[in-house]
């Protein structure tokens, strides 16, 4: 018999998108599935619709809880799954009939604990795609790599298939934003083979009103919490990893620091209450910051003028940031023409 995959989907205020989601996951064809929905205390109508599914198909459980964040609500679906494999759908997406078919056949034929596929994001109401050329089985060492550059492997956990025992004893962390970069890691380190699979699977929806794409001066500081965990984490563990795992803090200081640049008062408390000491280690590591290849000049800037403090600083940020989108804008509105002697 093939292997039983729990398919975890925290939900929260996405009722508008909801049905599409659910209706992607029970029309699998890999039939062999629990569909674990946590209603994570969502104030529309997402509860009523999780049990009307759950009404209609036996594979369907149902947690109703306080709202306790998208952590929270993963970590309540791992605590009750008993499928040899984990799948995460965030309800807001959706998926091809076929992906976790495709994971599942594709950890059996590689030996892989992890499976990934590529998948399409939303962009200006298109769907781009984002996979490897190839098919690419990995080592732990090379798969840990590839991750933290965050490129085609990015610390998603929705686009992958997990073997369960790679989660004894990790968890998501609950009450942070950016939650993946806190435990993707984890799980890759205990694994032998990862297996990325070159063709795109998961439809994944930004939201302007999400957590994440609202741009919150909370989520922009524990993304710089988590990078920075991340590299004190491995830091003994890779050094010769050294400049791609602080990278990863070097530009989400960066971002955090344009964040900020744009409240118009109270600079120095906003980003000190919420950065803490992690401003000492940015001042500490500024000088490998120039040499780092993994980041580009915009936020190279951007670091050094946070680092600095000051109002005047703080509009230099924001002075970069609107070039670097003005750049962006031109370079896709102009394209030279090739033919053209």
């Amino acid at each position: 018999m093939s292997a039983l995959i729990s398919i975890i989907v925290p939900v929260y205020k996405t009722e508008p998108y909801l049905r599409k989601c659910l209706e992607s996951i029970v029309s699998q064809t890999y039939k062999n599935m629990e569909i674990i929905l946590v209603n994570d205390g969502s104030p529309d109508n997402c509860g009523e619709i999780c049990d009307k599914y759950a009404s209609i198909d036996s594979r369907i459980k149902v947690i109703h809880q306080k709202n306790g964040g998208l952590s929270a609500a993963r970590n309540a679906g791992l605590r009750i799954a008993s499928g040899e494999y984990i799948g995460f759908v965030d309800s807001d997406d959706w998926i091809e009939n076929d992906m976790f078919e495709t994971l599942y056949l594709g950890a059996l034929k590689y030996g892989a604990d992890i499976a990934i596929c590529g998948y399409f994001y939303e962009d200006c109401a298109k769907y781009k795609e984002v996979k490897e050329e190839h098919t690419v089985l990995l080592d732990c060492k090379d798969a840990l790599h590839h991750l933290i550059l965050d490129k085609t492997f990015t610390n998603h956990v929705w686009n992958k298939l997990f073997k369960n025992k790679l989660f004894e004893g990790v968890y998501f962390p609950e009450g942070r934003i950016f939650e993946d970069i806190a435990t993707t890691y984890k799980l890759f380190e205990k694994t032998d083979k990862v297996v990325y699979l070159n063709s795109c699977k998961y439809y994944y929806r930004q939201r302007e009103d999400s957590i994440v794409g609202s741009g919150t001066m909370h989520g922009a500081a524990d993304k710089c919490i988590m990078m920075c965990n991340r590299y004190m984490d491995l830091m003994e563990k890779y050094p010769e990893e050294k400049d791609i795992f602080l990278a990863g803090f070097y530009a989400a200081l960066a971002d955090f620091g344009y964040v900020v640049s744009k409240q118009r008062e109270n600079y120095f408390r906003a980003y000190k209450n919420d950065l803490g000491q992690l401003i000492d280690f940015a001042i500490k590591n500024k000088r490998a910051v120039w040499k780092c290849s993994f980041i580009g000049r915009a936020r190279k800037l951007n670091y050094m003028l946070f680092l600095q403090g000051g109002r005047l600083a703080f509009v230099g940020i924001r002075f970069f940031v609107l070039i670097s989108k003005l750049k962006k804008i031109l370079s896709s509105v102009y394209k030279p023409d090739n033919n053209s002697n």
